[in-house]
């Protein structure tokens, strides 16, 4: 029997692997799992994968689903950037954030966006 954390490290190999068999399929993939609820399970996965287009693809994931974020869903998105920042991910994670703060009138008197990202410019 292969231990729970080993079966799940193979799942996310291959979802790796995957990433990096080619641009060809992952706009199928993320066409097709467009009218899908948001899977942050999938996005985590795709964001510890080695390859770098692997966020890349997680980026575009949550482009498509951009109007499925809420905000319980900053504490995720803070998440990606703490685990692996690059400028691009972290202005399009920025921009998600932005569209979450906006249409919350509350997060918006809070002034999270700017506790939260202010270390982003530094």
């Amino acid at each position: 029997m292969i231990p729970q954390n080993t079966m799940k490290n193979q799942e996310n190999q291959r979802n790796c692997v995957s990433v990096g068999a080619g641009a060809g399929q992952i706009k199928p993939f993320i066409k097709k799992t467009a009218k899908e609820p948001l899977n942050w399970n999938l996005i985590f996965e795709l964001w510890e994968c080695d390859k770098r287009e692997a966020q890349y693809v997680a980026l575009e994931y949550l482009q498509k689903h951009r109007k499925q974020l809420v905000p319980k869903d900053i504490d995720n998105l803070k998440t990606l950037i703490v685990k692996k920042s690059w400028w691009e991910t972290v202005d399009t994670i920025d921009a998600f954030v932005g569209d979450i703060v906006m249409m919350d009138k509350a997060l918006k008197r809070q002034g999270i966006l700017l506790r939260i990202w202010y270390k982003r410019i530094k």
